[in-house]
């Protein structure tokens, strides 16, 4: 597990939970979902994976990607 890049992009709480948003680089076969509860550990406090999206696979953005839509569109079109 590498961690290349971590950009923080806020904090904010809701009822009594505190959210934090960021965005992460890593190596193939990080599991963000344990680095997080991994990071809550060191501070002494419960942590868990809110949300998560790739944005890349590799070279491959998700930019790049087709929707289901357009899927739909092209196997009615052929």
């Amino acid at each position: 597990m590498v961690v290349k890049e971590v950009d923080f992009l806020g904090m904010y709480k809701e009822k009594n939970k505190v959210f934090l948003d960021f965005s992460l680089k890593v190596s193939s076969g990080t599991y963000v979902r344990s680095l997080v509860e991994e990071v809550g550990k060191s501070l002494g406090v419960p942590a868990t994976l809110y949300a998560l999206r790739r944005n890349f696979i590799g070279d491959i953005s998700v930019n790049e990607a087709f929707s289901f839509k357009d899927l739909e569109n092209k196997r009615s079109s052929e």
